[in-house]
């Protein structure tokens, strides 16, 4: 499912700046006031916000980082690295 919604080339890569820097945007323009960014409005501009937070990450290849593959969804997961 996340490989074809890459591929469509719709919305921010996980990783990519694109949600952060849009939510910057929207800051600078004054379309978004400081008092408005709360945890709700901060979650509609990640990746994936028509998904849940997943429960557990797994990580295969060894590598224990998570190079900030939707770093803020899970802050809570499980994480399994074989």
């Amino acid at each position: 499912m996340v490989r074809s919604h890459l591929e469509s080339g719709s919305g921010p890569l996980p990783g990519h700046p694109q949600g952060r820097r849009r939510l910057a945007e929207d800051a600078v323009s004054g379309a978004l006031s400081p008092e408005q960014i709360d945890e709700p409005r901060f979650n509609d501009y990640l990746y994936r916000t028509d998904l849940p937070d997943p429960d557990l990450l797994i990580r295969i290849g060894g590598e224990m980082r998570v190079s900030n593959y939707l770093l803020w969804q899970i802050a809570y997961s499980e994480i399994y690295v074989t």
